[in-house]
């Protein structure tokens, strides 16, 4: 089956129809040119999938071991190819856990010294429940006690919630929804610049504990939302303040 991608097919997760999105880019061994990238995403279920391996996903039979698809064909009186085995569990999972429990979570994470001592925080709300839980270490960084209080708040729940998550980390958020999935896909491997004859490739910046936060995720539905630092949300300033006590404490 041949199918030329379209902006407009229905998503195959929620049946919204998809977006193209085109993104500038300079080569790098071109100065002064660019080039297009371009791919498809859905704008109720945050979907994406790039349009090679869309193509890939539509024009072959059986499909080669790719991202999950989740585009319909544009044709729909045309027989689509059965799912993959990663595609059937991925669109397994629910987008809310049935009947689960709603709890709301603010994590905040501070340093004395950034590397030196330093402290985590959460504040887990339950209906008219409420729960404070801290930690401390006596040498890391700020980026690490901020992953830690989101991964102690997953960690703590008894049982699969429908969660959301507020940090004022734009790493935390920005590394659980958007970078994750280029580092699982590249072995928690990332490029950087190299000197004639050095490796390029080397390990993901804290890349313990973002598995570790990546398995805590995996048995909750979970909205990661990020808030603006010391702007009067009281429960982030509450997180703030015991992070930074936690720091304190262990430092003298």
């Amino acid at each position: 089956m041949k199918t030329t991608l379209q902006e407009g097919q229905p998503c195959r997760r929620c049946e919204a129809p998809v977006v193209k999105e085109t993104h500038k880019s300079p080569p790098k061994h071109k100065p002064g040119g660019y080039y297009f990238l371009y791919w498809f995403r859905c704008p109720k279920c945050k979907a994406f999938f790039m349009v090679e391996s869309a193509k890939r996903y539509f024009d072959t039979d059986p499909f080669p071991n790719v991202e999950a698809p989740l585009f319909c064909a544009l044709d729909t009186t045309a027989e689509v190819p059965a799912l993959s085995n990663k595609a059937e569990e991925i669109l397994a999972v629910p987008n809310k856990l049935v009947d689960a429990k709603t709890v709301s979570i603010y994590t905040d994470g501070a340093c004395v010294g950034n590397p030196g001592p330093g402290g985590w925080a959460a504040v887990l709300i339950y209906g008219g429940h409420r729960r404070e839980i801290v930690g401390a270490d006596a040498a890391t960084t700020n980026n690490r006690m901020e992953i830690m209080a989101a991964i102690s708040a997953l960690e703590s729940l008894k049982e699969p919630c429908n969660v959301k998550l507020h940090s004022d980390s734009r790493y935390v958020i920005d590394g659980i929804t958007k970078w994750i999935h280029g580092w699982k896909r590249r072995n928690w491997t990332r490029n950087r610049w190299k000197a004639k004859g050095e490796n390029k490739t080397c390990l993901v910046i804290n890349a313990d504990l973002w598995q570790r936060l990546d398995a805590a995720r995996a048995r909750h539905d979970v909205e990661w939302i990020w808030v603006k630092g010391h702007a009067g949300t009281s429960e982030n300033e509450r997180c703030d303040v015991l992070a930074e006590a936690a720091a304190r404490r262990v430092s003298s």
